[in-house]
């Protein structure tokens, strides 16, 4: 027995169907293993594949991060945040490719206004992320 799969592609004019005692999809994501900083930056972008694979890890490098390594918060969430802001960036710079993967927008400017509230947000994210870090450096305060 099949069902058809709600909003699921078109292949050659036909529905993608799947037996209904398949697995769910899992978007090639396997829940077990740990988390690597390229799963954490697309996690982040709410999966959304603006960019391919190899531009998200020339991202994550240029904010000293290896896209394998093992996500740990205390290393990698400053420079994943820094990462989405600078993804974020250059979708800004061109609001109509943003538009063909976004599409649920009526208007560039709602496009833009979206960018620019996930800016803030980000931006706001990462002022809270360095203030921490700043307070965890040190245990002592000096008198002088």
């Amino acid at each position: 027995m099949t069902q058809k799969i709600s909003g699921a592609p078109m292949y050659d004019g036909a529905p993608f169907y799947s037996k209904a005692s398949a697995a769910p999809l899992t978007m090639g994501i396997n829940p077990d293993a740990p988390a690597t900083c390229m799963k954490w930056l697309k996690m982040e972008l709410r999966y959304k594949q603006y960019f391919c694979d190899a531009d998200y890890a020339l991202y994550l490098k240029n904010n000293g991060i290896n896209p394998d390594d093992i996500y740990d918060k205390a290393t990698h969430e400053l420079g994943i945040l820094k990462t989405v802001k600078a993804i974020l960036q250059t979708l800004m710079h061109d609001i109509s490719y943003y538009r063909t993967i976004e599409t649920g927008f009526g208007t560039s400017h709602e496009a833009y206004t979206n960018l620019q509230k996930a800016m803030s947000d980000i931006r706001i994210r990462i002022r809270e992320v360095e203030r921490e870090h700043k307070t965890k450096q040190s245990d002592f305060t000096y008198f002088v």
